[in-house]
C-alpha cells in the first residue's frame, strides 16, 4: 500500500473511533474533548501535507544553513 494511501487510511481510523467514542459519550465535558482530538487530528494531517509538499523547499533550506 503506498505510503500516501496509508496515512489516509489511518486518519480515516482515526476519525471513525472519534466519532464513534462521541457518539456513545453522555458526558459533554469528554465531548468537548473529543471534538479537540478531532481538531488535533486535523491540524497534524494539514501540517504534514505542508511538510511533505515542501520537502525540497526544506532539504535547500537545511543545506543552505549547514554551509
Amino acid at each position: 500500500m503506498p505510503d500516501t494511501e496509508r496515512r489516509f487510511q489511518v486518519l480515516a481510523e482515526q476519525f471513525a473511533l472519534l466519532e464513534h467514542n462521541l457518539t456513545v459519550s453522555e458526558n459533554a465535558e469528554q465531548r468537548a474533548e473529543l471534538l479537540k482530538g478531532m481538531n488535533i487530528v486535523i491540524v497534524i494531517e494539514e501540517l504534514d501535507q505542508l511538510i511533505l509538499g515542501n520537502q525540497s523547499w526544506l532539504e535547500s533550506k537545511l543545506t543552505s544553513i549547514a554551509q
